[in-house]
């Protein structure tokens, strides 16, 4: 294991797998539905919504959106046509997600989506699955079912596959290094903790996954990058994988899987939508 890292840093350096950093999707916005992970409007649709009607702040003492709520942090802005978007609150300070390790958070911490996750520190992308430096390495990432056709979750082992590996048709090469999988490969050669946090509640998934939650989002401690393998998707093209082992000393998957989310943070999570 010592030769692979050496190995593989040596070819970080001579590749300049660290010479740009992750542009990290830290936009302060998601559109309609805070549940699910949307694409962005068409810039038509920005256009039209450019007008803002409603962008009252939350009551501090709301259930949901207040001080103890699950989105605390979060506001409700409306355009002319009524569509929602939920933003940061400028009023509540983000925390920084650009740190190894915990961060301040307790494993089992649930989110009610990768919104409130940003804002409390735990990943640095309101989309993104990965968030990180190409040269230090990846702070965070997420775990969906959307990749459950490339990615392998056994829990304390973790198979997460790097950029485009749905679209790379060559069968000899795997599709250029995007900034996300650069990154992953810095946290192997500096072995750098990445944070792990799973995503349930993917609309049309089949939930084969049963590490991830029922919904929201649960932060499951660190991993440890240990190696890179080469896969093959259902097109014939060559794609990267990595694997990430958890690291010892942290509360079971099975003791989350129990305890988060609790009943009333999914009743909260259903009654997002009523707004403040």
């Amino acid at each position: 294991m010592v030769d692979s890292a050496t190995e593989l840093r040596n070819k970080w350096e001579r590749e300049s797998w660290g010479s740009n950093t992750v542009v990290e999707d830290e936009m302060d916005s998601m559109d309609q539905d805070p549940q699910e992970l949307v694409p962005h409007a068409t810039p038509a649709e920005e256009a039209q919504e450019a007008a803002i009607v409603q962008s009252e702040l939350p009551p501090p003492d709301h259930p949901i959106y207040g001080e103890q709520g699950i989105m605390h942090g979060i506001m409700i802005v409306k355009g002319p046509s009524g569509r929602r978007t939920y933003r940061l609150n400028p009023k509540i300070a983000k925390k920084s997600a650009k740190v190894f390790g915990h961060n301040g958070i307790a494993v089992g911490t649930w989110f009610a989506n990768q919104l409130v996750a940003l804002h409390r520190g735990a990943h640095g992308a309101r989309m993104g699955g990965i968030s990180g430096s190409t040269v230090l390495g990846a702070y965070s990432i997420v775990v969906a079912n959307i990749y459950e056709d490339l990615d392998n979750d056994q829990g304390e082992k973790l198979y997460y596959s790097g950029s485009n590996s749905h679209d790379n048709t060559d069968p000899m090469r795997p599709a250029e290094s995007r900034p996300g999988t650069r990154a992953l490969k810095a946290s192997m050669a500096r072995r750098n903790p990445v944070r792990v946090l799973r995503s349930g509640g993917v609309p049309n998934s089949s939930r084969s996954n049963t590490w991830l939650p029922d919904c929201g989002l649960r932060y499951d401690g660190l991993y440890q990058v240990v190696a890179l393998r080469e896969r093959k998707n259902t097109k014939g093209g060559l794609y990267e994988q990595f694997v990430l082992e958890r690291e010892p000393g942290q509360p079971s998957l099975e003791e989350l899987q129990r305890i988060s989310p609790t009943t009333q943070q999914k009743l909260d999570l259903a009654a997002i939508q009523q707004g403040y």
